[in-house]
């Protein structure tokens, strides 16, 4: 059902595009820029794209190019196609100020949303100041902290929070929760898991309770003592080439090495857990602001 719905919009669009030539080309391509933005809201963006695309390729729509990969960006950007929105974007013309801008925001999210902070920094960055309006400068160094905070730069935070730049409202509620993600990242501690191992070495059991996994710790210590003690009287009764010793022994050694190395494994996605928790919550706090007050 989904497929033929999808192919009767194709053939709609594409009619639609073909009909568009016969008339004004301005007044065509507006009417086509409508179609789609109609399809978007809908969710549709498959098939808005398709339309976009369609249009891009028309050799006399120069006047529309911005508005069209500015949409096609944020379509593309809804299909979380991250790569694929920043080449639209990036086709945006540096002298259309207010599209240009907010492009290098959208930029910069979509940088942040992909792991490559770095990038980012340069998207946000490379907007000049004197060129925004007040709710464009909020979203940018409201952005920088956001970023600033993925990239546990917490330097970089508190020098963007003195400056005085969240004019906006919307953008200042947002910052607020930002503030609150910078308390939880300083007190927040990462645990070693290196330690986490030597003191399952020294103890068995005790890497885990390093690691906060309580109940595991004691379900680690009892089997590999048990296993100790068996081997040591294996030993005493039978010697080292006794069936039971290299039995127990074995055994012991199998539980005692994987203690270990679960002890660091547990550190280690323990960190991790607490780490992609706390950056998906930035980062949907991060586009709520930029999705709201710019798509």
């Amino acid at each position: 059902m989904k497929s033929k719905g999808f192919k009767l919009i194709v053939v709609l669009a594409s009619t639609l595009v073909v009909f568009s030539n016969a008339f004004c080309q301005s007044d065509s391509s507006a009417f086509t820029i409508g179609f789609a933005k109609y399809l978007a809201n809908k969710k549709l963006y498959p098939q808005a794209i398709y339309v976009l695309e369609n249009l891009k390729k028309e050799k006399k729509i120069v006047a529309q190019l911005d508005s069209i990969s500015n949409f096609l960006g944020d379509y593309y950007y809804y299909q979380k196609n991250y790569s694929t929105a920043n080449k639209n974007y990036f086709l945006i013309n540096f002298d259309n100020k207010k599209i240009f801008n907010s492009s290098l925001l959208k930029v910069g999210l979509n940088f942040s949303n992909t792991k490559k902070y770095d990038s980012a920094y340069w998207a946000f960055n490379k907007i000049i100041d004197r060129d925004l309006d007040s709710t464009q400068a909020s979203l940018k160094y409201f952005s920088l902290a956001s970023n600033a905070l993925l990239k546990r730069d917490t330097h970089y935070y508190r020098t963007l929070k003195e400056n005085k730049f969240l004019q906006n409202e919307v953008v200042l509620v947002h910052q607020n929760k930002n503030d609150l993600y910078y308390n939880q990242i300083i007190r927040h501690k990462n645990k070693s898991p290196f330690l986490a191992g030597l003191l399952s070495a020294i103890l068995p059991g005790s890497g885990k309770f390093y690691a906060g996994k309580k109940g595991e710790a004691f379900g680690a210590f009892v089997p590999i003592a048990s296993l100790a003690v068996l081997s040591i009287e294996a030993y005493k009764n039978g010697g080292i080439r006794s069936v039971p010793f290299i039995g127990f022994a074995s055994l012991f050694s199998v539980f005692y090495i994987s203690n270990i190395w679960g002890s660091a494994l547990s550190v280690k996605f323990k960190n991790a857990e607490f780490n992609n928790k706390i950056d998906n919550e930035i980062l949907i706090n991060m586009q709520f602001p930029i999705n709201n007050l710019l798509r």
